[in-house]
């Protein structure tokens, strides 16, 4: 009896242990997830609903948004294990070209995201790592349409050499998070940058008059406003081309670097 007894505590154990150790699998909760691929320029939406019918979309930063693909696709299509979810979607208008997004939650910051395309035989043709933030109101890119759609009708092709104009593009931190950046500049009066911070309905903005301005061979040097006593932002620019403007950003706050990072910005016009 007492073998019995000792034996049957074993199994109990072994049951227990294994009960223990066994880990869920992740989920996808539904809500809105946003972030931006600075290798293909582009804005990056994950929509997860409740109904099951889900959307991902990809717009592209380069010509205001004008242009971008809606991928549909439904809970049978997602598959999660303890540490990830796999979606795999086929292109809307490509049937040879598939999608598969690894999401990998960190904390309950963001997803770190491989995104794949394959061919018609699921090889991988092209990758591009980004994250994707919690965003718990509108999009950014709708946000940033509502607000602008009237004034990028009207935009007009810059001038060979001109920096004049609207710019947008991407700017990386040293930290490794990407954000959308706007840049009106004009030569003969008040220009601004907007940086828009992913994940929120924030923006940093930041003005400057043409005699905060400085020219040093190819370079632009700018001394912006911080709306703090004791700090300050400078940004330089370089005119690479005729379509495209890269820069820097850095801001200080009482003589400690509190923000920097690196942008591309893309001429805006018909």
């Amino acid at each position: 009896m007492v073998k019995f007894y000792v034996t049957f505590f074993i199994c109990c154990m072994i049951f227990t242990l294994q009960a223990s150790t066994e880990v869920e699998s992740m989920q996808l909760s539904p809500g809105l997830w946003e972030g931006i691929s600075s290798d293909k320029m582009s804005y990056q939406v994950l929509e997860i609903t409740e109904k099951g019918q889900h959307r991902f979309i990809s717009a592209k930063l380069t010509n205001g948004f004008k242009n971008g693909i809606v991928y549909s696709f439904h809970d049978q299509q997602v598959k999660c294990s303890s540490s990830e979810c796999i979606v795999d979607v086929a292109h809307p208008q490509r049937s040879d070209e598939l999608l598969r997004l690894i999401l990998t939650p960190y904390l309950d910051e963001y997803f770190t995201v491989l995104h794949i395309h394959r061919d018609q035989n699921g090889r991988p043709v092209l990758t591009e790592h980004y994250r994707l933030s919690k965003q718990t109101k509108k999009s950014t890119v709708r946000r940033f349409l509502d607000a602008r759609l009237e004034q990028l009708k009207k935009l007009k092709p810059a001038s060979e050499g001109e920096m004049d104009g609207v710019w947008i593009g991407v700017m990386n931190s040293s930290e490794g998070s990407a954000d959308m950046v706007l840049l009106e500049f004009y030569s003969q009066q008040m220009s601004i940058i907007t940086r828009y911070i992913n994940g929120t309905e924030y923006t940093h903005v930041a003005t400057f008059k043409p005699e905060d301005v400085s020219k040093r061979g190819e370079h632009f040097l700018i001394r912006a406003t911080h709306p703090i006593k004791d700090s300050n932002r400078e940004l330089t620019l370089h005119r690479n081309g005729d379509n495209f403007i890269e820069g820097y950003w850095s801001e200080s706050l009482r003589g400690q670097i509190a923000y920097a990072g690196s942008f591309r910005l893309y001429h805006l016009g018909k």
